[in-house]
């Protein structure tokens, strides 16, 4: 099975923290952000 998880305001503080942790245990990941410049 694939974990997959929506993250909005990935580009900085909790949100992208939470995106690079979870990327880098595999889950499929959907960002939302303000900019493209910090997303995780």
């Amino acid at each position: 099975m694939i974990n997959k998880v929506l993250i909005s305001g990935a580009n900085k503080g909790i949100g992208f923290e939470t995106a690079r942790q979870l990327g880098q245990q595999g889950w499929s990941i959907l960002l939302g952000a303000h900019g493209v410049r910090n997303v995780a």
